[in-house]
């Protein structure tokens, strides 16, 4: 009975077979000693059935076969020692050089062969003419396999070979190159002597490789998210690069960069991409027909085969000068190209379209890369078959199988027992129904691996789009890295994990390809997709930050400031948009923050990487880090600014972190502009008036030009680490300048004899207007009109007709309150107050007088900012970003008019494609115009032009630029131009919009206490007053509301100083009339008249009426 079973399962494990057809002149097809040299239908390979085979490598005239147990056997010819034997065989035979190895693949090129071993060695043998043995030596050939020396350090993941060079990727995500370089095929920039050593392709340094491939002369990669570069022989377009140039160096493959390439394959002179969908794409020399697109032409950009369109091709193998593809859902081998040596598995000499193989295979369930969804009831769909297909690609081994190396003399058991011919006689494969499990070609033969398809459950075919785990560069590990916080302080750390993270962490490309989304959404990587897994991401460097084993904590900080070295080299020229992923990651790493100790060998390498990006790839970082959500950001401006701080305050000659520090903070800022990511108060630096004079640096860096300003740094620079208190110091420092200025040139000119005799009166060095209250505005009119712009740089002194009071400051505050109220006046028309909002704006038609009214209104808002005044006029913000030429948009439009924007935004809200039935708009706008009402187009032929679906959010964009720029255009500009006929627009770029408005109009930032610590008294009333603590003791008892109507009862607006409540300085006097009497406020000069009121209950009520019966100046 056990005899029985013994023979059952060996008669199941023997359903595998080898199947091999094309040219066997030197017993290429390990067929033995048969009399045809060409096989043109599958054959079974006799040697090779009941074992399982992981790979096949072809030559020009030798092959290899590697088992799933990692042995190597060869067959064919032995001309140049390529078989690794004495002597040429025609049937596949061990390797026994190799038997105390386990290899995981193997590749052949012309006349010599590689292999690569289970510990990432690579062993060479066979021809040495072009120094493709990698050893440096000069001998023609070598018998005896033996490891490649330069590439000892490392772990080799992958190996490829061409006619006569080789390619090497490791786990750091290195590629070495040596061999034939004729073509350039080296990519090392180089064309001609052979490389006999393997040397590092630097051009490619930071870009994470899945797969490599070599054709005869050509070599190409894949990256991790689909990104193809070639170089070598081009000379019939085999690098699809639309010419038949040669290159030297590797070249980016543009046209397939959005097709999601998960594999590439390399002939002789063509090449070939299977995408993630099972598309084919082909291109370089067609002369055969091996293009598969039904012309004998050669391509010279990638083409997708339109045959196969419609059909999921999972494996394709390329020969010499033909091409195999695998669809399993359809059970067809398709074949294609020169088939003169049986190569095609038929008897045809040539085709040019893809042909099904003739024979009776099996069809497989299709196979989705990735799990979509899954529920609970479904356990079929809860099953990752590309996990499942991973394992399959790379077998596992047995339970409890050994490890040791096996003897050579072992091979039948390794071959799993396959049966004696007397009890299984001779199988014909005609009468099975084969599942092809994998295919292989090369020179001008291909091979199959078959199962029968009843064994369907335990052997699905390998599919290409999966990269086997063993093949990948090594990327870093969610579950790894959270076990590191678990090694105690002083533990020994295990050898495997700093094994397993020494080329992680100092390897550019090996980051570059941690942390990335699933399901191929870190394909098609721009500036708006990143790639990265952010959430996974922060729990992986989180646990690099928890760790607390010192000696680890040593190991991570070395191995990323050597990584931080290559970043500076790659930086200047970076290969593509995934090599610069690790400038996203890198600023959420602790050590990045960890200032003083990383500063030389992290932070500062890191800015300087930054700073030294071009262009394009700076542009696509700052977008990146708009990305960042609000609690990344605001550490990342954290970090840098503590970098500033530690300066000002241990290191003021650290001026080299000062400046990286500054810089990398301006394209922070410049982010935050545009996305609003943190409020603008997180960019200043609080201590900064405290460690360095403003107004000396304000002052140098005026004198300076632009081109003198840039060798040295100055905190005006950079505007926005300035906070409110700064850059009113700098508004106020220019300011006296020129008051100063301006009066010294007018005393000048008066002390000056000649120009006295030519000028009836003297000069003015004060701006004086002398207004009458009932005709404030045409007398300011009048009188500024005739005023030159240095004369609006003088001090303002304003005197009211018929009035003798001096103006110290509290008749000009009088002044620009009695103006705004009159401008505001509806009578004048030449504002739209907007009823939602009560903001207003400018009316989209002016008379001519209107014109010159709004040219003074923008000189009166510039005067009252040069002046220290504020003036509450209702404008939005758009207006201050207009004024600092800042782009405008709808959450604009949504301020000044709330109703308006909601309505363009639920037509961008709205997803049917009935937008034309519903919203019945078309790309006009209707204005009124003075009571007429007039169409205006968005747009040439707008009237015309329906409002759809596909263009609403150009409508949007068109119908916020007409209301916020276009209608306003005229009234804008004179506004603008009267703006700055006092200010210096190099003063105003120091500010953002959000604080120029607060200069102009004030803020809303309450601090009452504030208000009472800076209040000043007179006459008897002091702090201690009993009247003065009833009436602070009332003040704070008020609600929020009357606070605010207080404020503007008792300074004409309800809006404070830029620099906060104390510049308010309250003074409040004993007002001598009866107690009956209400309390008395004098705005000019902010002085309260509080009467000795009897108790709390009487102040508060005195006090409620009169702000009650308060009138404030503006609308709002």
């Amino acid at each position: 009975m056990n005899r029985m079973g013994s023979r059952s399962r060996s008669r199941q494990r023997a359903q595998n077979w080898t199947l091999g057809f094309g040219n066997t002149n030197s017993g290429e097809l390990g067929l033995g000693g048969i009399e045809d040299h060409i096989v043109r239908v599958p054959r079974s390979i006799p040697q090779l059935e009941g074992i399982r085979v992981r790979q096949i490598a072809t030559g020009a005239h030798h092959t290899l076969v590697l088992t799933s147990h990692g042995r190597v056997l060869s067959c064919g010819s032995n001309d140049h020692d390529q078989l690794g034997q004495e002597v040429s065989t025609t049937k596949p035979e061990p390797v026994t050089a190799l038997q105390c190895l386990r290899i995981v693949q193997v590749c052949c090129g012309q006349q010599h062969s590689m292999a690569l071993t289970e510990a990432g060695q690579v062993y060479m043998w066979g021809s040495n003419s072009k120094g493709q043995l990698g050893n440096g030596e000069g001998q023609e050939s070598r018998l005896s396999p033996r490891f490649v020396k330069t590439l000892a350090p490392f772990t080799v993941v992958q190996i490829a070979c061409g006619s006569n060079h080789c390619l090497a990727l490791l786990n750091n995500g290195a590629l070495y190159a040596w061999g034939d370089n004729g073509n350039g095929q080296l990519g090392i920039g180089t064309v001609g002597e052979p490389q006999r050593v393997p040397v590092e392709v630097t051009n490619l340094l930071g870009l994470p490789l899945s797969q490599i491939a070599c054709g005869a002369n050509h070599s190409m990669v894949l990256s991790k998210s689909g990104v193809i570069f070639v170089w070598g022989s081009n000379r019939f377009g085999q690098l699809g690069l639309s010419d038949n140039k040669d290159r030297a160096f590797p070249t980016l493959l543009k046209t397939l960069r959005q097709q999601h390439v998960k594999f590439i394959a390399a002939g002789g002179a063509h090449s070939a991409a299977l995408t993630a969908h099972g598309g084919v794409f082909t291109f370089g020399s067609g002369s055969y027909g091996q293009l598969g697109h039904g012309s004998k032409n050669d391509q010279l950009t990638p083409m997708k085969i339109q045959e196969l369109m419609g059909t999921t091709i999972t494996q394709i193998a390329l020969g010499r000068c033909h091409t195999v593809c695998y669809a399993p859902t359809v059970g067809k081998v398709f074949t294609f190209g020169l088939g003169g040596n049986g190569q095609l598995g038929s008897s045809v000499s040539m085709v040019s379209t893809p042909t099904p193989l003739a024979g009776n295979w099996g069809k497989s369930l299709e196979i989705k890369l990735f799990r979509r969804s899954s529920t609970k009831s479904d356990q079929t769909n809860q099953i990752d078959w590309s996990e499942k297909l991973n394992e399959e690609s790379i077998p596992r081994d047995d339970p409890g199988e050994s490890h040791e190396p096996l003897d050579p003399e072992d091979i039948d058991m390794e071959v799993e027992e396959s049966p004696d011919e007397e009890e299984e006689p001779a199988i014909e494969l005609q009468s099975r129904e084969l599942l092809v499990y994998s295919i292989f070609a090369g020179g001008d033969r291909s091979f199959l691996v078959c199962h029968e398809s009843k064994q369907l459950s335990e052997n699905r075919p390998a599919d290409y789009r999966i990269r086997p785990k063993i093949q990948e560069i090594s990327t870093l590990e969610i579950d790894i890295l959270e076990s590191l916080p678990f090694l105690k302080k002083d533990e020994q750390v295990p050898e495997d994990i700093m094994n397993y993270l020494e080329p992680i962490l100092s390897s550019l490309a090996c980051l570059n390809g941690s942390f990335l989304v699933e399901d191929d959404g870190h394909y098609n990587c721009t500036g708006l997709n990143h790639g990265i897994d952010v959430e996974l991401a922060m729990r992986g460097l989180k646990s690099l930050e928890d760790t607390k084993n010192t000696s680890l904590q040593e190991f991570i900080g070395a191995q990323l400031s050597e990584l931080l070295s290559k970043m500076q080299l790659m930086s200047t020229n970076p290969t593509d948009i995934e090599c610069i992923r690790v400038f996203f990651l890198v600023p959420l790493c602790h050590l990045y923050r960890r200032i003083p100790q990383y500063l030389d060998s992290i932070t500062n390498p890191y800015h300087r990487s930054l700073l030294r990006l071009k262009q394009t790839a700076a542009r696509i970082v700052s977008s990146w880090f708009g990305l960042y959500d609000e609690h990344m950001f605001g550490d990342f401006v954290r970090s840098v600014k503590s970098i500033i701080d530690h300066v000002l305050i241990y290191s003021k000659n650290d001026t080299m972190s000062l400046e990286y520090a500054l810089k990398t903070l301006r394209i922070l800022n410049g982010v935050n502009r545009e996305k609003l990511i943190v409020p603008f108060e997180e960019f200043y630096i609080e201590i900064l008036h405290q460690h360095i004079s403003i107004e000396k640096d304000y002052q140098e860096w005026s004198m300076l030009s632009p081109d003198v300003r840039m060798h040295k740094i100055f905190f005006c620079d950079y505007p926005f680490v300035f906070d409110a208190a700064a850059k009113t110091i700098i508004l106020l420092c220019d300011a006296a300048i020129q008051k100063h200025s301006a009066v010294t040139q007018s005393m000048q000119q008066n002390l000056n004899p000649l120009a006295m005799m030519f000028r009836q009166q003297q000069i003015q060095p004060y701006l004086i207007l002398k207004v009458r209250r009932d005709n404030i505005i045409q007398d300011s009119l009048h009188q500024l009109a005739s005023k030159e712009c240095q004369d609006l740089k003088k001090p303002l002194k304003v005197i009211f007709a018929g009035e003798d009071a001096v103006d110290e400051g509290g008749v000009r505050k009088e002044f620009f309150m009695l103006l705004i109220r009159e401008i505001l006046d509806p009578k004048f028309g030449m504002f739209t107050v907007y009823e939602d909002s009560q903001y207003m704006w400018f009316h989209q038609s002016l008379f001519q007088d209107d014109s010159r009214t709004v040219f003074l209104i923008g000189i009166m808002c510039g005067l009252a900012i040069y002046n220290q005044t504020i003036i509450p006029l209702p404008f939005p913000l758009a207006l201050y970003k207009k004024l600092l030429r800042e782009p405008v948009n709808l959450q604009d439009l949504a301020v000044l008019t709330p109703a308006t924007a909601k309505g363009l935004q639920d037509l961008l809200n709205y997803d049917g494609d009935d937008v034309e039935s519903v919203f019945c708009l078309n790309f006009t706008v209707t204005r009124d115009n003075y009571g007429q009402m007039e169409e205006i187009e968005l747009k040439p032929g707008g009237n015309s032009i329906p409002v759809t679906r596909k263009n609403k959010a150009e409508y949007v964009k068109l119908y916020v630029d007409y209301l916020l720029n276009q209608a306003c255009k005229e009234p804008f500009q004179l506004f603008s131009d009267g703006f700055y006929r006092v200010l210096k627009s190099d003063i105003l770029s120091l500010f953002n919009a959000n604080e120029l408005m607060t200069l102009v109009a004030g803020k809303e930032d309450y601090d009452w206490k504030d208000l009472e610590l800076h209040t000043g008294y007179k006459d008897e009333y002091n702090p201690t007053h009993p009247t003065i603590r009833m009436f602070w003791r009332v003040f704070h008892q008020l609600t929020q509301q009357q606070k605010k109507q207080f404020l503007l009862f008792l300074t004409g607006t309800d809006r404070i100083p830029i620099l906060g409540m104390g510049e308010i300085k309250m003074i409040i006097i004993p007002y001598r009339a009866s107690t009956v009497h209400l309390p008395v406020a004098h705005t000019c000069t902010n002085t309260l008249e509080l009467p000795k009121y009897a108790n709390e209950r009487i102040l508060k009520e005195k006090l409620v009426i009169a702000l009650a019966n308060n009138i404030g100046f503006g609308i709002r």
